[in-house]
């Protein structure tokens, strides 16, 4: 096998905008593989479908290699969310990294990435961010300053993934290159966002026309078995009100845990929490990835420490192929759930699976997750 394109992915739900970029993945290599987020995604909600429902529909879409970009990196803040995924992707061996661009421009994102490594930069930032601003916004503004051109970059949330991916690439390892594919916007393209307000509104069949038809199928298996993010709130609400919680966890010593723990006493559910915690400071994505870090007890520590597995979620013969490479490489590919042996990183990531499974609409047993097989084809 030549050359491997690779895809950092969460595919919640997989809709038309990502066939787009795995067709164009297919133009960079002979195989391609998804590092794709588990069943937790980077706004710490849990992703509506299963992360072995969505590798199902990944390998029908194109995919010959499906890797679980596991939890707690899975729903981190962008740059640790990022050096996990190119570790991952470091340790396939792909020859290169195709991502949705807003702006199409790679010149642009480079420099972006070389801008977040430099020093006055982030000092300006951490200036702006003293006062009422949210860290992306601040971000921004900086970045208008010293660089008014790759700016856009900071306000387009594609865009500044992938030049965290690029920021990060040498640490990881990763000596291949970059392609953005541009993302389209018609009547066949709508955002994932919007996807997902159809399906959980009870709109399935309007969402299927943004999905493609290999993915509607499989979705359809599993629709009466979402996965609620107002459930996964209501839970995280019910710990702090009970103050079974982390006071120690990431982003803590923003204040943030302490002000949902306030709100959670005088909300009736998880949503009204998370809305009367609401700042220009705490977005809502910050808010919804603290309480689920607060109550898995997520610490800064945790993300910064390098991923020393994956879980395979799903593979065909050329999957199973690279596979194969990837034997005897410093990370570990858990291919059976049950027998992992990689405490502490990986009880964590069984944590996360078990709360999940208090997520979905129809009850499963706690270890469901650890009694599932890879999606072989």
């Amino acid at each position: 096998m030549n050359a491997v394109s690779a895809v950092i992915c969460e595919l919640n739900p997989l809709h038309k905008g990502h066939e787009y970029i795995f067709k164009k993945a297919r133009e960079h290599g002979d195989a391609i593989v998804a590092v794709m987020s588990g069943n937790f995604v980077q706004r710490g909600e849990c992703a509506v479908f299963d992360k072995y429902v969505r590798a199902r529909a990944a390998l029908a879409a194109g995919c010959d290699l499906v890797l679980e970009l596991p939890f707690p990196w899975s729903a981190a803040p962008a740059e640790f969310f990022a050096s996990a995924a190119m570790r991952i992707v470091s340790s396939v061996g792909a020859s290169h990294v195709v991502f949705g661009s807003e702006c199409g421009e790679l010149s642009l994102i480079k420099n972006a990435a070389s801008l977040m490594s430099d020093v006055s930069f982030l000092a300006e930032v951490e200036r702006l961010y003293s006062g009422s601003e949210g860290y992306a916004a601040a971000r921004e503004k900086a970045a208008l300053s010293a660089f008014p051109e790759a700016s856009r970059v900071f306000s387009s949330p594609n865009d500044m993934l992938a030049a965290e991916y690029i920021k990060n690439a040498e640490n990881a390892g990763y000596k291949g290159d970059f392609f953005c594919a541009p993302r389209r916007e018609s009547d066949g393209y709508i955002g994932a966002d919007g996807i997902r307000r159809l399906i959980l509104g009870g709109e399935f069949e309007n969402a299927k026309k943004y999905m493609p038809s290999s993915a509607c199928d499989i979705f359809s298996e599993s629709y009466r078995d979402v996965a609620l993010p107002s459930k996964l709130f209501d839970l995280e609400m019910t710990l702090f009100r009970a103050r079974r919680f982390s006071e120690q966890c990431f982003d803590s010593k923003s204040g943030i845990v302490e002000r949902i723990k306030k709100c959670a006493d005088m909300s009736g559910d998880g949503g009204e929490m998370l809305r009367r915690a609401a700042t220009k400071k705490y977005t809502d994505a910050r808010l919804r990835r603290a309480a689920l870090f607060a109550v898995a007890d997520v610490g800064e520590s945790a993300l910064r420490e390098p991923p020393r597995f994956t879980v395979l979620l799903g593979a065909n013969g050329k999957g199973r192929d690279i596979l194969k490479q990837m034997q005897g490489g410093p990370l570990r590919v858990v291919t059976k759930p049950s027998r992992a042996g990689l405490e502490p990183q990986y009880d964590l990531a069984v944590f996360a699976d078990r709360i999940y499974t208090m997520c979905c609409e129809s009850v499963k047993d706690a270890s469901y997750f650890l009694r599932q097989a890879p999606v072989i084809i």
